[in-house]
């Protein structure tokens, strides 16, 4: 059992733990983990497939952090930042960011705690140190932003030299920390950068709304594993096309999506009738091996249905109405094997 901090109860299933992309409008989940909390006992892991899977579910979430951001290393993904929020700053994943050959930078929140940082000759908690900045010099205001903020470059210990802002905004009395090891970066900049974390809460919306990733019914973990990987792909190139596109968002895309197949279906309706048609006149008027083409067009049988067809098309505009194809070709296909 896992505890859901949504409703504060403890229910039964894993949770995912995500790493995802984003470059421009795309972003997508390109690797995950399921997470196990408390003790899991390892039960018959060499007779499983996805062996490795099962494995990691006895870490913990900032070791499996590290996994996932070195696979994605390993795999040629390049980033200039990577951001994560409060829950997973520490030092051992803030020195496998620095510490990769990539040199990419963190831009993280950060709790309130008993952390020390090594600010001018003293040492001081987060909050000390907000404390003692205020007091010092003050807050200043961002009127892009609408918000007051402090800035200070300090010393953690084992990880090295970060730079910490503390921002609230006008209307409201919470000071929310942003940790980063790029110390050039300006306020501005962080809260920019740091505000495109929430579309990884993006990504996990619509996994659950469009692609159905939590409602696999099966009890085998690996078809769990595969039931998520199916639908991480499928969101991948879902997003390249949303990118590649004029459309806003999934609801859109798939709306748009399902309208094509509907138009699609309706067409290979449409073209079943006209076919049924014209076979129709074909064998009427003397065989449909005989019958020229240009003989079946002069034929009084295909003017007649034209002339009707027509009718129908000037009555409904002039009475402001849309015409109900499907229904005209149905009645008219039923008309036809009637009299034939």
């Amino acid at each position: 059992k896992v505890h859901d901090h949504t409703s504060g109860t403890w229910r039964q299933g894993y949770k995912f733990l995500g790493l995802s992309v984003l470059r421009g409008k795309f972003s997508t989940i390109v690797d995950f983990s399921l997470v196990s909390e408390g003790k899991k006992k390892i039960k018959a892991a060499c007779r499983l497939q996805l062996s490795q899977r099962f494995y990691e579910l006895t870490h913990d979430k900032i070791t499996l952090a590290c996994q996932l951001l070195g696979r994605a290393v390993s795999g040629g993904i390049k980033a200039d930042y990577v951001l994560f929020d409060s829950w997973f700053f520490c030092r051992s994943l803030a020195n496998k960011i620095t510490g990769s050959r990539q040199k990419m930078h963190y831009v993280g929140g950060i709790k309130d705690g008993t952390r020390l940082f090594n600010y001018d000759t003293g040492k001081y908690t987060i909050g000390q140190l907000r404390k003692l900045l205020m007091n010092k010099d003050g807050s200043k205001r961002c009127k892009s932003l609408n918000s007051y903020y402090i800035e200070a470059v300090c010393e953690l210990n084992g990880v090295g030299e970060v730079k910490i802002f503390f921002s609230r905004f006008s209307k409201t009395k919470k000071w929310v920390m942003i940790i980063t090891s790029d110390i050039d970066l300006s306020y501005i900049q962080a809260i920019k950068i740091y505000s495109k974390r929430w579309s990884i809460e993006i990504n996990f919306k619509d996994l659950k709304q469009y692609l159905g990733i939590a409602r696999c019914q099966s009890n085998t973990f690996n078809a769990q594993i595969a039931h998520m990987s199916t639908a991480c792909m499928l969101h991948a190139m879902l997003s390249l096309y949303k990118n590649n596109s004029d459309v806003s968002t999934f609801g859109v895309l798939f709306k748009n999506q399902r309208e094509r197949i509907n138009d699609i279906a309706t067409v290979d309706y449409y073209w079943g009738q006209i076919e049924e048609v014209i076979l129709w006149i074909a064998e009427i008027i003397g065989g449909a091996d005989k019958v020229t083409v240009d003989e079946l067009f002069k034929s009084a049988e295909y003017l007649g249905i034209k002339e009707i067809i027509n009718c129908e098309v000037q009555l409904n505009l002039k009475f402001g109405t849309q015409i109900n194809v499907l229904k005209e070709q149905q009645i008219l296909a039923s008309t036809l094997r009637d009299q034939a």
